[in-house]
């Protein structure tokens, strides 16, 4: 598990101690030799191999250990991002819990760690991750019941930045080719940036754009619009002559855009733009779904079975109504 401290700055869906180099994944034990797990282009054999090591290792009745297993069981069969972000999560919840034994945990400690976390939606997030180790435990024959259960989670107000379509447009005018091709297929098809990015050609189809969400597993073909069928071309110019790529949305090179790449360039994008007082606020990039999802007449855009996320979450625009008279 990654160690409370300073934050990797590149692979941050990989476990601590295992990095890169000359094309090969090792794990670095502290003050001993790496260890070589895997080649560079198989990060699940890497994890895998990473799994048995820590196998080996003694185990312990403590909430620490139910993460450690947790993160390394678990969160490689999650989407990048998220395994990313659960991995901070886990590293927070042992920073408090972590010599705790795994069955002295109550829900009077589960309520006192959200009323005391500083971020009231972060702490919702780690509460989910602790009661889902938890389910597992209970699978592991480990606990027998979920502390987690019935703590009512924290308030938390959905976000109600709504993008113009003037905002949407200042986004893309004279922005790098990269924006514009993933601002107009965030806004046409209502994807999120993960699922855009690991988009290969072969998604493709006469019928349309095939999408198969990694948060959700969902499959979706998105029917051809001008506009679809615009901002899939415009990909098709990203690598430089002569390159060929296997995704639609891709480097010079032909190689694809990690999440964190082009979270550079965006962010670079949105607050030149702030700057220069083009746009009187900025947006996220995550903020072009809720806005698909806003304009989207077909509410099965993105891919949400319970309407009332759609609704919740997505659905920015004021809701127009009829005066009495």
């Amino acid at each position: 598990m990654t160690p409370m401290g300073r934050p990797r700055k590149h692979d941050t869906d990989m476990p601590s101690r295992v990095y890169l180099s000359r094309g090969w994944w090792f794990f670095v034990p502290k003050g001993a030799p790496k260890i070589k797990l895997a080649r560079e282009d198989d990060r699940s054999a890497a994890l895998r191999a990473y799994a048995d090591l820590m196998d080996s290792r003694p185990k312990t009745g403590t909430i620490g250990q139910l993460l450690e297993r947790y993160v390394r069981d678990v969160l490689p069969s999650k989407a990048p991002n998220t395994r990313r972000d659960q991995l901070r999560q886990a590293n927070n919840l042992t920073a408090v819990f972590g010599g705790m034994p795994v069955g002295a945990l109550t829900s009077v400690h589960v309520a006192e760690y959200l009323d005391r976390h500083p971020s009231p939606v972060s702490a919702n997030r780690e509460r989910a991750l602790l009661s889902h180790a938890y389910t597992k435990a209970i699978r592991w024959g480990l606990v027998d019941r979920n502390p987690c259960r019935g703590v009512e989670r924290n308030t938390e107000k959905p976000r109600t930045r709504y993008v113009s379509h003037e905002e949407l447009l200042v986004a893309i005018e004279d922005a790098p080719a990269v924006i514009q091709v993933m601002v107009a297929l965030a806004y046409v098809s209502g994807q999120r940036e993960g699922d855009l990015l690991k988009l290969r050609r072969d998604a493709i189809t006469p019928e349309g754009l095939m999408v198969q969400q990694g948060k959700t597993g969902k499959r979706l073909i998105i029917s051809w619009t001008p506009a679809l069928r615009w901002a899939v071309e415009q990909a098709g110019t990203l690598p430089k002559p002569g390159t060929h790529s296997l995704w639609i949305v891709a480097q010079r090179n032909g190689q694809p855009y990690s999440s964190s790449g082009f979270q550079t360039a965006w962010q670079k994008h949105i607050r030149g733009l702030h700057e220069r007082g083009l746009l009187a606020e900025r947006f996220t990039f995550h903020d072009l779904r809720a806005k698909a999802g806003s304009d989207a007449k077909d509410g099965r855009l993105l891919g949400h079975m319970d309407p009332r996320t759609l609704r919740r979450v997505y659905i920015r625009k004021p809701e127009r109504v009829a005066p009495t008279a």
